[in-house]
């Protein structure tokens, strides 16, 4: 019996042989030579794989989650390009893994616990932060900003602006943005080098009657944090009236 199977046995082994000699002459034509040797369809992506690359490719023309599987939908997240329109990707995208990417992209400084525990929260109260301390009152930026604050209006809820050169009205900021309970604004330029001059630091007159303006109106702020604006007594008493009329805030700084 032994010797009936042994030529066969022979021929199967040289065929697996010869199979796999031309499998691998395949593959380093095609993906050059390796140093482990690769089984057969190792090196091939499984299908689920190269949809969500082609879906993540397209996604800037067809942005949509319609279709795709819960369980994949982190992973296209992970694929997705963190440069698309804010107004497709806010009302759109939730995933954390995007907009942590999107963050990391963009700030050097990044502490979700500041922000909600949220990285998307954190993305919009972070760019929103820097589009006010960069803004310059212009016609051209203010139409720039109200697009932003428009697309951020229920992701915004608490801000610290370190520097409001443009003096700007808030009443737009107040407008803009509904569920904002904290704010921490500082009027005027920061690091000005040698522009140093007094007039362009801390809080003008006009400001304290504007911010005051608008305190009788928030029925959301319960924290309002006025460090450096070199607040005088006439100021304070500006604040005051507006203050005496708001029901909302509970932290004054």
């Amino acid at each position: 019996g032994g010797e009936t199977w042994e030529p066969c046995t022979r021929l199967e082994g040289d065929m697996a042989i010869a199979s796999n000699i031309a499998y691998g002459k395949i593959h380093t034509a095609r993906f050059g030579r390796v140093e482990q040797e690769i089984a057969p369809l190792d090196f091939v992506r499984p299908l689920s794989e190269l949809c969500l690359r082609a879906a993540a490719l397209h996604f800037r023309h067809r942005p949509t989650f319609a279709g795709v599987p819960e369980k994949y939908k982190d992973k296209l997240a992970e694929l997705i390009q963190t440069d698309l329109p804010l107004n497709v990707s806010a009302p759109l995208i939730d995933s954390e893994v995007y907009w942590k990417r999107c963050a990391a992209d963009l700030f050097q400084t990044c502490v979700p616990s500041d922000h909600g525990h949220s990285w998307k929260q954190l993305f919009f109260e972070k760019t929103v932060e820097e589009a006010l301390e960069n803004f310059d009152g212009s016609e051209q930026a203010h139409t720039a900003l109200n697009r932003l604050l428009s697309t951020s209006s229920e992701l915004v809820f608490k801000l610290k602006i370190r520097q409001f050169a443009s003096h700007a009205d808030l009443a737009f900021l107040f407008d803009a943005l509904p569920n904002l309970y904290s704010l921490s604004i500082t009027f005027g330029s920061r690091n000005v080098g040698m522009k140093y001059e007094r007039s362009i630091f801390g809080m003008k007159l006009a400001d304290a009657e504007c911010l005051s303006q608008q305190l009788p109106r928030t029925e959301t702020l319960t924290q309002l944090i006025l460090n450096e604006n070199v607040l005088d007594d006439e100021k304070v008493r500006r604040l005051v009236v507006g203050l005496r009329d708001n029901l909302t805030i509970t932290d004054l700084d």
